[in-house]
């Protein structure tokens, strides 16, 4: 969200679109080297792991990596094949939604990564009430889901002409279309985590294969 806020801001004073670049590259960097300082701040001290920790770490963790490969497959999927059906002035447009849509996600990670620990929990100790904070959480990020929808498809055409100007006024109604997907989308981040705490990893690829091919 910050990052594309920042980029919004730069195109915004007329800033080149290298030095946009140059403006995610400096942000990629100062996260991978802020985080380990911070960790070292915070006491963490730590030899490198040996070579048969990282290849568990791969082997367990494949399936994850599997499952973000299809999660980017079906992400961009929309954008490649508009690519080649329409004009690009139209594939512009669309992606101007898009993006904002995508910032959205965010919600949904935060909200279900404050309660998988609780998920993780309720399992360790069999199960019990791991079902009642499922249901909750799908109830609490329905009610968000379904909320922000409902606002940005009424302010659809303030929100895009406050991040895009008036020139993007096609991106209205994509904006209005796409949102309510962001509610079907939360609930799958629901899902995942359960499936994530239940140590089900490969339903994960499976289920995030089926979307990409669908």
């Amino acid at each position: 969200v910050l990052l594309l806020t920042l980029a919004i801001v730069l195109l915004k004073v007329r800033v080149d679109v290298r030095q946009v670049a140059w403006a995610y590259l400096a942000y990629a960097t100062l996260g991978t080297v802020f985080v380990p300082l911070l960790a070292r701040a915070a006491g963490y001290h730590h030899r490198l792991p040996s070579l048969a920790f990282l290849l568990g770490v791969l082997r367990r963790g494949l399936p994850l990596a599997l499952q973000a490969l299809m999660i980017y497959t079906y992400l961009y999927a929309d954008t490649v094949m508009l690519s080649v059906m329409r004009t690009m002035s139209e594939v512009g447009h669309y992606q101007a939604a898009y993006r904002l849509v995508l910032s959205l996600n965010i919600i949904g990670t935060a909200l279900v990564a404050s309660v998988f620990p609780f998920f993780v929990q309720r399992h360790a100790s069999g199960g019990q009430g791991l079902s009642e904070i499922f249901y909750r959480t799908i109830k609490y990020l329905m009610a968000v889901g379904i909320g922000i929808a409902v606002g940005t498809t009424m302010l659809a055409g303030r929100i895009i002409v406050l991040f895009y100007g008036h020139g993007f006024s096609p991106s209205i109604r994509f904006l209005q279309i796409l949102i309510w997907s962001e509610a079907l989308i939360f609930l799958s981040y629901v899902c995942t985590g359960l499936l994530l705490a239940l140590d089900r990893r490969w339903s994960l690829f499976w289920q995030a294969g089926l979307a990409a091919i669908l």
